[in-house]
């Protein structure tokens, strides 16, 4: 905690928020879900909910074409911009989104995230792949004519694994 040796530590917890050592409280247990309760697939048909155009996209230097090829939206709700994420395979396994109020970014819990892009560049039979971290990076490469998948944050074995054996 904060860098501290342990008794610090506990020091400052008691301070900050109360309590007293060797004090226990009897909470009620909660469930945490694990990944094999994320759905593997999830119905195309769900995009349509989020079939509006967003001007935040202009702002990240995102061209309608690209926005269209990709199939980004818009969460009326959430005011944020929406991300299909496929797996190589093209099956749709979760919506990413990103506020356009703020930096606040909405990635599913426990998802077991796949490289967002690689069905694409698959598909067209690329020959080289770059790889970035976010998502808008891995758009703004497409857009250049660089095919590209990004990890949606610090890439996990089975993505660099996927990447091994993808051919690229």
């Amino acid at each position: 905690c904060l860098g501290l040796p342990e008794i610090k530590a506990e020091e400052w917890l008691y301070s900050t928020f109360g309590g007293e050592r060797g004090e226990y409280l009897d909470l009620p247990k909660i469930e945490i879900g694990n990944k094999r309760e994320v759905k593997k697939q999830i119905s195309e048909n769900k995009l349509k909910e989020f079939d509006y155009y967003h001007p935040y996209t202009d702002t990240r230097g995102l061209t309608r074409e690209t926005v269209d090829k990709f199939r980004i939206g818009y969460d009326r709700l959430t005011e944020s911009i929406t991300f299909p994420v496929w797996d190589e395979k093209g099956k749709l396994v979760f919506i990413t989104e990103r506020s356009v109020k703020g930096k606040r970014f909405n990635i599913p819990k426990f998802a077991d995230k796949p490289l967002y892009l690689l069905n694409f560049a698959l598909r067209e039979n690329a020959k080289m792949l770059m790889v970035t971290e976010g998502q808008i990076d891995a758009l703004t490469a497409w857009q250049y004519g660089f095919p590209c998948c990004a990890t949606i944050g610090t890439p996990s074995d089975k993505q660099i694994s996927t990447l091994n054996r993808c051919g690229i």
